[in-house]
């Protein structure tokens, strides 16, 4: 899997698209000719030996990965909420992803750096499928089917497939679907009532339309944390001169501008008494899932009208993580193998189906974290997930009244974080061949949706492989 610039879909740690939200891939080369998705080997199935990490693991590794985890749960206990909310669910249900899937992980996975959990674009995925009836159970179905999909690839090892995703294909996949992200938060930013599941551009539309719908007070509490995600942490890693991977305190209060602020707003909230006043939303009671093993209602929902939609969910989690998983790869000169990551992967949201919550995927900005802070093994996203269960227990009355607006100003943050212009700049300056492929899955993105897009994106990934082999990069 090659590097991409945008692998995750995943979020900013500080909201300037650095060290976090996937945007920090300017000027990468997306014009190289990508190989052929062709095996490594003969394919055999098996199932991967577990804790492949542990060799060479002592007692200096559990304390670099206790410190990882302590950043890492500065990022996840924000991120756990603002993406239940991005998937039409409870809070509950994104507590339950990032307490479960690192835990399995940990087991199978390859990588020392990968946090598995929630994550944006696997959050609108579940919130297109699951619409409003009997959403909980539905992604418990979506998560039980797109976990034995991707544990199937996996064991059958087939992780060589998703090659055809090229960097060019990939990069504009997910900008359009940053856009789309950023877009479904605009009902809780102003206080409207827009559709969901629809393509973007009609959103705006109905967006423009309902101009005189505008709620004032949801719109200054978002208005407001958006404003200060985005400019704040540009001004202080400007003013002290912090680079991507730095570290020490000032990187410290940097990771922790989004959980602050979020906290800041829920205090002005309930001083205030906004939610009784002004009709502000928010998060309301937070709980612990109960995490008692039990079988998804198959019986009770549609199932066969989710197995396409967890195609889609199941194929967007593989390509973000095994992106991400290969691209940290590089920071001890360590091999990722794809297939292993896709049974873990798979395994991980299995786990989930039995326990509450959603499909899991990679998220960069915390896998980042883990990698800078020196973090030794996937015990570091495990360690982050217990400290998001203790504070949801130990600080329930402050989280009741985070503002949902907030939430979505962190998602939108996080969004455009994923867009990096350096990308397109490259391709123009390089070869304006590849911005066509780039536009192709970007504007069937927006004009028809993120499953069309999808395929979109397989067929022009497929179409330049072919076309670099025989036609214009052949020998």
């Amino acid at each position: 899997m090659r590097e991409s610039p945008t692998a995750d879909g995943d979020e900013s740690s500080g909201g300037d698209g650095r060290g976090g939200g996937g945007g920090g891939g300017g000027g990468a080369d997306l014009t190289g000719e990508a190989p052929l998705p062709t095996p490594d080997g003969k394919i055999v199935p098996r199932v991967p030996r577990v804790l492949v990490w542990r060799v060479g693991y002592g007692r200096p590794d559990l304390g670099r990965d206790g410190i990882a985890g302590a950043l890492v749960a500065i990022l996840l206990i924000p991120q756990a909420f603002a993406y239940a909310q991005l998937a039409n669910l409870p809070a509950s249900a994104g507590i339950a992803v990032a307490l479960v899937a690192p835990v399995v992980y940990a087991a199978f996975g390859g990588s020392r750096f990968l946090a598995i959990g929630p994550v944006a674009l696997v959050s609108l995925l579940v919130g297109e499928a699951v619409g409003s009836d009997d959403p909980v159970a539905l992604a418990l179905v979506l998560a039980a089917i797109v976990g034995t999909l991707l544990l199937l690839l996996g064991a059958l090892r087939l992780g060589f497939l998703f090659r055809v995703f090229t960097q060019p294909v990939l990069t504009g996949f997910i900008f359009a679907a940053a856009l789309v992200i950023a877009t479904s938060q605009l009902q809780y930013l102003l206080g409207i009532t827009l559709p969901r599941g629809v393509p973007a551009v009609r959103s705006w539309v109905d967006a423009v339309t309902s101009w005189r719908e505008v709620r004032v007070a949801p719109l200054v509490i978002g208005g407001s944390v958006l404003v200060t995600l985005l400019v704040l942490p540009r001004v202080l890693r400007r003013v002290w001169q912090l680079e991507s991977r730095a570290r020490g305190w000032r990187h410290l209060v940097v990771q922790a501008l989004p959980l602050v602020v979020l906290l800041v707003a829920a205090a002005l909230v309930a001083a205030l008494r906004l939610a009784e006043r002004a009709g502000v939303a928010t998060l309301g009671e937070v709980d612990l899932p109960s995490l008692v093993p039990r079988l998804a209602a198959f019986g009770q929902v549609d199932w066969l009208s989710l197995v396409l939609p967890a195609i889609g969910i199941a194929m967007v989690a593989a390509i973000t993580t095994l992106a991400i998983a290969t691209t940290l790869a590089g920071r001890d000169g360590s091999e990722v193998s794809e297939s292993r990551e896709l049974f873990a992967l798979g395994l991980s949201s299995l786990a989930v189906s039995f326990t509450g919550g959603y499909p899991a995927g990679g998220s960069l900005s915390r896998s980042a974290v883990v990698a800078d802070s020196g973090g030794r093994s996937p015990l570091a996203a495990v360690l982050g997930a217990v400290v998001l269960a203790l504070s949801t227990v130990l600080f329930s009355p402050v989280l009741v009244a985070i503002p949902r607006a907030g939430l979505s100003a962190l998602i939108v943050t996080a969004a455009l974080s994923m867009i990096d212009p350096g990308a397109v700049r490259t391709a123009w300056d390089q070869d304006r061949a590849v911005l066509w492929v780039m536009a192709l899955p970007f504007l069937a993105v927006l004009a028809f949706g993120t499953q069309v897009g999808l395929g979109v994106a397989l067929v022009a990934g497929a179409g330049q492989l072919a076309w670099q082999q025989w036609g214009g990069g052949g020998d």
